[in-house]
């Protein structure tokens, strides 16, 4: 694998269900699979030529946002089954899962801070979920 980093010229997480915030980012969401954003597929399978590998261009379709604050977590974990405390869940760590009952990857990305990642063709209805599930935090 470290040679494989090195034919793509940024960095792999190694542990499992981990993340790096490299450019481009990538995720490691299963023994032989990576989430990586910020390069083409065109452009990673040229550099991983003679190494046997899939890659898959998915750029536009999926959603990505960055959720911060003090409720974030909970807000989070009011929606998926994954226990996102900084004990079980620390910073670096990602996971694909159900939340709001659609697939989504969330990633740790500070002690306040995470990521979500969506597929676009659900994104509107997780969009509507947070805001929703979010009001229910203001009481």
């Amino acid at each position: 694998m470290a040679a494989t980093a090195a034919l793509l010229g940024f960095p792999l997480p190694m542990a499992p269900l981990s993340w790096s915030e490299s450019v481009p980012s990538a995720a490691r969401l299963a023994p032989r699979e990576w989430l990586i954003r910020g390069g083409s597929a065109a452009a990673i399978s040229a550099r991983l030529e003679g190494v046997d590998h899939l890659c898959v261009e998915v750029g536009p379709g999926r959603r990505v946002w960055r959720l911060a604050g003090a409720g974030v977590r909970d807000l989070l974990s009011s929606g998926c089954a994954i226990d996102l405390h900084p004990a079980a869940f620390p910073v670096g760590r990602c996971v694909r899962t159900r939340l709001a009952g659609v697939e989504a990857v969330i990633s740790r990305l500070d002690e306040t801070g995470f990521e979500l990642i969506v597929e676009s063709s659900v994104a509107d209805y997780v969009g509507a979920w947070l805001r929703d599930a979010a009001a229910g935090f203001d009481r």
